[in-house]
């Protein structure tokens, strides 16, 4: 019987990251990988067992039926068995932890842009004079006439 057993491996795994500063910062990391090889195995389940199997005795319905001395013999049969296979893959996890780096200091500058702006303006083309009457209403208290300069 052909058998192929999977063996995980777990191997180091080294993994670098770009750094802003001179170093360069690496970690292990373990990777699991399956190897599969094929192997002949020999498997014997014995299945040791008794059981009675029915038998059909005809006989005339004058005579009577007794059991007889037991008789044992050995049999071997073939039982057909599956066998299970596993099968492996392997899946990315994220793994996450906070980091600090350089980052540059940021200073605020002003930035002018130009921005369209309408101006309008009146201009006066052609001129013409027009007459208006210009009628002033004044309102005065003939006693506020009496009064001096002083009293005021």
């Amino acid at each position: 019987m052909h058998e192929r057993p999977v063996e995980l491996l777990n191997l180091p795994h080294r993994e670098g990251k770009p750094n802003y500063a001179v170093k360069e910062r690496c970690e292990k990391w373990p990777v699991q990988k399956c190897d599969v090889e094929t192997k002949n195995v020999q498997k014997i389940h014995p299945d040791t067992q008794c059981k009675k199997i029915p038998r059909k005795v005809c006989a005339p319905s004058n005579c009577e039926v007794v059991p007889g001395p037991e008789i044992c013999n050995e049999e071997t049969r073939t039982q057909i068995q599956n066998i299970p296979e596993e099968e492996c893959d392997l899946q990315p996890q994220e793994h996450c932890k906070t980091e600090s780096t350089l980052v540059p200091r940021l200073v605020p500058k002003k930035n002018c842009v130009k921005v369209p702006k309408e101006v309008c303006v009146n201009t006066k083309t052609n001129p013409k004079k027009i007459t208006k009457p210009v009628i002033k209403n004044w309102c005065y208290d003939p006693r506020d006439l009496k009064k001096t300069t002083s009293d005021l």
